[in-house]
């Protein structure tokens, strides 16, 4: 009898304890659906400062050299006297002087680091974007079954 309320009370604290989790992840993630674009940047400069063990000056203009890309960015996005390829061209090219700028900022280490960490997000954004897709094509042919085994409409 005692080991029974011992493992409710156990049980009921896990619970309790999950629960507390998941709604701090759900806090966290309206909080960044509702940041502008310069929080955002903030908020991951904050990220790979910590990643990185970057210093508060090299924060600084690691922050400022993600900003001015953006700002060169945008303008090239908006520039309409550059047709598709041309745009392309240019974001290439302000993407090759960022890492420039970063190499002058972060030491051999941290560039190893950071390119690790950008490997690694690519690999799971695109198992992530891959196993929607698969979903997808998994319930479209479910439809497809539905359809094609419910009896025809009598007229």
């Amino acid at each position: 009898m005692m080991n029974k309320i011992k493992l409710s009370i156990l049980g009921l604290a896990i619970f309790a304890g999950a629960n507390v989790f998941a709604q701090e992840q759900k806090q966290e993630l309206r909080k960044a659906s509702e940041a502008t674009k310069e929080q955002r940047m903030e908020n991951h400069v904050d990220k790979l400062a910590k990643e990185l063990e970057l210093t508060e000056k090299q924060k600084q203009q690691v922050l400022e050299i993600r900003q001015s890309s953006a700002v060169e960015m945008q303008k090239v996005r908006n520039n309409e006297e550059l047709d598709d390829e041309a745009k392309r061209s240019e974001m290439k090219e302000l993407r090759e002087e960022s890492k420039l700028k970063m190499a002058e900022v972060l030491t051999e280490e941290q560039m190893l680091k950071m390119h690790a960490m950008r490997k690694n997000h690519r690999k799971n954004h695109n198992h992530d974007r891959k196993m929607e897709k698969l979903e997808e094509n998994k319930a479209l042919k479910m439809e497809r079954k539905a359809t094609e085994l419910a009896p025809a409409e009598k007229k």
